[in-house]
């Protein structure tokens, strides 16, 4: 917060005093944000085996938050690089891009750090409001102001459930704190034990009031909205599609990791004993997940919305691991997010090479549909081959990183015996993988466009890195996983032993 304070105070002072040269203090601040989420890792990890609560319990320090930040903090970073290049070739010459950004990572770290109702609401509105900015960033774009638009109405509506949600719990409960909440649950179970064997009290006690579990449902749709979960999915596809390309790759990225990880933590600790209301919740989102994401992708011409709906038929993978309701399934569920935001990271760099400005200046070429994909295998091989490794890794076609989270998913899901639900994402996975091999095919097959200009595409250094990184891990990820799992098992086990 006090470096954030300190950015903001240093742009001010530069754009004053400067010759007017916007793009050297945007590019400046952008450095200077990346170090920040750098130096916040590294005081993160210090601190990453200290157990804590602050502000009468709101907030809490543990293993789990604390890991789950360095994550989300790593996956920023990365995306503040590659977005550099990006906001100088579009000349969005505003250094507050970058602290809106630094804001929307600020509500993020304390929603992860939450541990009462109130807490959560105002981290969330901290980091939506952010974003709402940043989406309707580019002023002189009529797309760019109304996905803004449209993620504030939708994003103030989801916000309104989870506010409707808390307030019903606390109203029932007197309660707030999800340590407390917790203790509520148990004391109802055991008070509901005794109850039934007690020969004065003959009559079956309920075991939780109706007016907490209405409460809970509001509260789990609202978070299931700012995931991006179907049918609550519609904002996603406008919002993905008019927004500045580099905000787009953050919202990809970053907020899956955190919704993810923040409703892992909700269901799994406090509303544990409501396990069989999320449970069926969540498997009737999965089933629209994987059917909206997968039907309408198929359909989609423009490359922004194309990945929208792919994003949406991941989502429905990561909510596959939740419907099992143990630790295994939660173990799963983490591990395919954070797969899921490494492969989406590799195609969203990729994307944002696919620029204008990777021209020097020519302003002819900007990749919108997916038929231009073709340009890439003559223009620049490499970058071509990676954006075929990734999507062939999201297909699931083995022995990609993407294959290997889906077969351990499937593999947990034969041994809980959830094999009904099992096979329809699978058959919908295998329906899925067509659109993807759909694009490798335009990519190599199709007649070249621009055939007759003669030009190469070049990247910067900044997505270089990031996309060599990314395409290493969606390669050899397979020896890296046993350490990835390991990590993430002992992060869920955290979460059940609390």
């Amino acid at each position: 917060m006090i470096s954030l304070c300190i950015l903001l105070l240093f742009g001010v002072v530069y754009n004053d005093f400067s010759k007017r040269n916007f793009t050297s203090l945007v590019l400046l601040v952008g450095w200077l944000s990346f170090l920040v989420v750098l130096y916040t890792v590294m005081l993160t990890f210090i601190n990453s085996n200290v157990y804590g609560g602050f502000l009468n319990g709101n907030f809490i320090l543990d293993t789990y938050s604390s890991k789950i930040k360095i994550i989300v903090l790593l996956l920023s970073a990365a995306c503040i690089v590659v977005s550099l290049d990006y906001i100088k070739c579009e000349r969005l010459n505003s250094f507050e891009y970058y602290i809106l950004l630094l804001l929307a990572l600020l509500g993020a770290l304390i929603f992860l750090s939450s541990n009462s109702l109130l807490s959560m609401y105002l981290a969330i509105e901290l980091q939506s409001l952010s974003l709402y900015v940043l989406a309707a960033f580019k002023r002189n774009s009529t797309f760019s102001t109304e996905a803004g638009l449209k993620y504030f109405i939708l994003g103030a509506f989801s916000s309104g459930l989870i506010l409707f949600g808390s307030s019903l719990i606390y109203g029932f409960t007197g309660l707030s704190d999800f340590s407390c909440i917790k203790s509520l649950f148990e004391f109802y179970k055991i008070f509901y034990d005794v109850s039934i064997n007690n020969l004065i009290f003959n009559t079956s006690v309920e075991f939780i009031p109706r007016g907490i579990e209405i409460g809970f449902l509001f509260l789990l749709v609202g978070l299931l909205f700012k995931l991006g979960s179907a049918p609550f999915h519609m904002w996603v596809p406008d919002v993905y599609e008019g927004v500045p390309t580099s905000i787009t790759t953050f919202f990809a990225v970053v907020p899956k990791v955190i919704m993810v990880s923040f409703i892992l933590k909700l269901l799994c600790y406090s509303f544990y004993d409501l396990v069989v209301i999320w449970k069926f919740v969540i498997g009737i989102c999965c089933i629209f997940s994987v059917i909206i994401g997968t039907f309408s992708a198929m359909y989609q011409r423009k490359l922004k919305r194309f990945l929208a709906y792919s994003s949406i038929s991941h989502v429905g993978y990561m909510l596959l691991g939740l419907t099992i309701g143990s630790q295994g399934g939660a173990t799963m569920t983490l591990l395919y997010v954070i797969v899921y935001a490494i492969m989406s990271l590799n195609i969203w760099s990729i994307v944002l090479s696919l620029n204008s400005s990777s021209l020097k200046g020519s302003k002819f070429l900007r990749i919108q549909y997916l038929s231009e994909l073709n340009i890439l295998t003559n223009r620049n091989p490499a970058l071509g081959f990676s954006l075929i490794i990734s999507l062939f890794s999201m297909a699931g076609v083995p022995p990609l990183i993407g294959f290997w989270a889906k077969w351990l998913l499937f593999l947990l899901c034969i041994q809980e015996s959830t094999l009904f639900l099992m096979i329809f994402v699978i058959l919908t996975s295998v329906v899925g993988a067509f659109y993807y091999i759909r694009i490798i095919k335009i990519m190599i097959f199709d007649k070249q466009f621009y055939s007759e200009l003669n030009f190469t595409l070049p990247i910067d250094w900044n997505k270089t890195y990031i996309i060599v990184i990314t395409t290493f891990f969606i390669i050899f990820g397979f020896f890296v996983l046993p350490f990835l799992y390991n990590f993430v098992e002992n992060l869920t086990s955290y979460l059940f032993l609390l």
